[in-house]
């Protein structure tokens, strides 16, 4: 996956936004969005993984769960 020059940290950090997007929303929703570092991302999960991609479905990163 692409990582748009993120350094692991921001990695860590960004994923850390994510869960937190993903953590407020509804058991129902698909897809959170939220704001990092005043870019938009938008969470989803798989059966495993959490993903991240920016607004226009460009693949940022990604955790294990």
């Amino acid at each position: 996956m692409p990582s748009n020059n993120l350094t692991p940290a921001d990695v860590t950090a960004l994923c850390t936004a994510a869960q937190s997007a993903w953590d407020k929303i509804g058991p129902r929703t698909k897809q959170a969005k939220f704001n990092w570092r005043g870019k938009a991302y938008i969470a989803s999960h798989t059966t495993f993984r959490l993903l991240i991609n920016t607004v226009d479905g460009q693949p940022v990163a990604c955790r294990y769960d």
